[in-house]
C-alpha cells in the first residue's frame, strides 16, 4: 500500500454537464480555491470553464481532467494546502484548475453520468485528501488541449516530485485504471 496515491479517474468526461459535475463536486469541499478564473456573479467558475473549451481552437473529447490524491495516513491539512497549491500552479500556466481539500477518506466515487457516494463522517481512519478539476481545454486558444498522453506525464512529473519531496513515502500513480 502506497503512502500518497495519485489517481486520474476513468470515465467519459464529454458530457454536456461534466464540469458543472466535476467541478460543482470539488466546490464542496471543506476549502476549494484555483487558477485561471476569477470570483465574481456575472460569470460562474462552470461559465468560465467552458469559455475556455468554446475560445479553444483544439478540439477533444475530454473537456476535464479529475484526479485526486489520497494518503494511507492521517495527514495535517496545513502540509496538504501548500501541495494543493503547487499542484495547482503547476497547470496554471496554461490551464484552469480547481482543487478542494476533503476531510474525508475514501468510499465516495464520482461517475461522471452518475451519482456520487459519500462515507459516513463516522467511519473509521478519515483522512484528508485532495481532489482536482484541470480543464482540459486551456485559457490560450492557440495551445494544445490536455491529452491523455500529456495528462499522463503531467501526472508521472507531479509524481517524481513528491517522491523526491517525501522520501520516506511511497508515492504511487492510478492513471485511468491503469497502474504507473
Amino acid at each position: 500500500m502506497s503512502d500518497i496515491r495519485i489517481e486520474v479517474f476513468n470515465g467519459d468526461y464529454s458530457n454536456d454537464d461534466v464540469y458543472e459535475r466535476v467541478l460543482g463536486y470539488i466546490a464542496q469541499k471543506e476549502c476549494v480555491s484555483g487558477y485561471g478564473f476569477t470570483c465574481n456573479q456575472d460569470l460562474s467558475i462552470i461559465e468560465q470553464f467552458k469559455l475556455s473549451e468554446c475560445y479553444s481552437s483544439q478540439k477533444n473529447p475530454q473537456k476535464i481532467w479529475h484526479f485526486c490524491i489520497t494518503f494511507a495516513r492521517h495527514q495535517d491539512f496545513n502540509w496538504l494546502l501548500p501541495m494543493a497549491v503547487w499542484i495547482a500552479k503547476y497547470f496554471s500556466p496554461g490551464y484552469q484548475v480547481l482543487y478542494g481539500l476533503d476531510m474525508e477518506r475514501g468510499g465516495h466515487s464520482y461517475s461522471p453520468t452518475g451519482t456520487y457516494h459519500y462515507p459516513s463522517k463516522s467511519s473509521k481512519d478519515n483522512a484528508p485528501h485532495l481532489h482536482f478539476g484541470v480543464n482540459a481545454f486551456s485559457y490560450h486558444p492557440e495551445a494544445s488541449v490536455l491529452t491523455a498522453e500529456i495528462m499522463q506525464d503531467c501526472m508521472k512529473h507531479i509524481q517524481g516530485n513528491l517522491s523526491a519531496m517525501y522520501p520516506d513515502m511511497t508515492v504511487t500513480l492510478q492513471f485511468q485504471g491503469k497502474k504507473g
